[in-house]
């Protein structure tokens, strides 16, 4: 990976490809060389037709930015991306930039659109609810019933009970309580079958991680 970025440019003037960027941007990526990851993908955007990076890339560098403190021109990207592409992976990547900014009230704003959105997978809906809770309780138990509208992979669980408690909804978190999970899995299947306490169990030490590293990254 390393290599790959030492060579970046050498491996895509030899090449003049896309497919070439892709790998150099992505290795750099790994290595959390964000500054490289943006010199390249401005230096070489002529790759591509018009000179308009995909949305892949595109994505990856408001990530970038977001990562190197860039968040004025990580929410100009990121609208301009969403306004190209009018998916729900990039509407997401706009709340997510809103929301390193500060600003709860946009983060809300613009959530509300995943209520539209069929191209929304529960796990997405949920990430979204926490992010809003605080500002917009009710955008938050809209979310969470649109996800658990949709299917609930066991390992989704906890996240919903555990958010549907936060919300005030204990009656229609209830449900997933005593739902038999262990049911869930195929005899002949690789993967383990858990109890509803082995998942909230889980799931609490996942979010004690989740809050450790917060912490390191506001201390930071």
């Amino acid at each position: 990976m390393s290599y790959v970025c030492e060579h970046a440019d050498e491996l895509i003037k030899n090449n003049q490809t896309p497919a070439a960027l892709y790998l150099a941007v992505d290795c750099c990526w790994q290595a959390e060389k964000y500054q490289q990851c943006l010199e390249l993908m401005s230096k070489y955007k002529y790759l591509f037709v018009g000179e308009m990076l995909p949305s892949y890339l595109l994505r990856l560098k408001v990530y970038c930015q977001q990562r190197l403190g860039l968040i004025p021109e990580s929410i100009t990207d990121a609208n301009a991306l969403f306004n190209r592409d009018n998916n729900s992976e990039n509407l997401l990547v706009l709340i997510e930039t809103y929301y390193r900014e500060g600003n709860l009230k946009q983060v809300a704003s613009t959530s509300y659109k995943l209520l539209e959105r069929k191209d929304i997978i529960p796990s997405n809906l949920l990430k979204t609810a926490r992010l809003v809770l605080i500002e917009d309780k009710d955008l938050a138990v809209k979310l969470w019933q649109k996800a658990i509208e949709l299917e609930i992979e066991p390992w989704l669980v906890g996240e919903v009970i555990d958010l549907g408690f936060r919300l005030g909804i204990d009656r229609k978190t209830s449900p997933f309580l005593h739902r038999d999970y262990s049911q869930d899995t195929q005899k002949d299947s690789p993967l383990k079958s858990f109890s509803i306490q082995e998942v909230l169990s889980h799931h609490q030490e996942h979010q004690k991680f989740i809050h450790s590293i917060n912490d390191r990254y506001e201390k930071a």
